[in-house]
């Protein structure tokens, strides 16, 4: 599951500078099969991270699905550096 975490945030988060960068500099719209491919990843890193939260015991866990809901293309990736030491926060506070 951590792989594919990891894989969905980078993709969201390259698919994000990618079509910001097309959108100043040829002030173009997005094809449609992009923004297919972006909501489909949208979603999926979207319910994976919340299963990954729910099943772990991570810390603050309530920001972190918020924060997952309204900015996904940044919270995924600091979401998964941060994830195995919110774990370890989440186990000790626990106790």
């Amino acid at each position: 599951m951590k792989a594919l975490l990891w894989l969905l945030s980078g993709t969201m988060f390259s698919i994000t500078i990618i079509a910001g960068v097309a959108n100043f500099f040829a002030q173009v719209n997005d094809p449609l099969w992009l923004r297919g491919a972006t909501l489909l990843v949208y979603i999926s890193l979207v319910i994976l991270g919340i299963i990954d939260m729910t099943r772990n015991k991570i810390y603050d866990k309530t920001f972190w699905i918020i924060s997952i809901l309204i900015l996904t293309p940044i919270s995924g990736v600091i979401y998964m550096i941060q994830r195995d030491r919110l774990i370890r926060l989440g186990e000790r506070f626990r106790k």
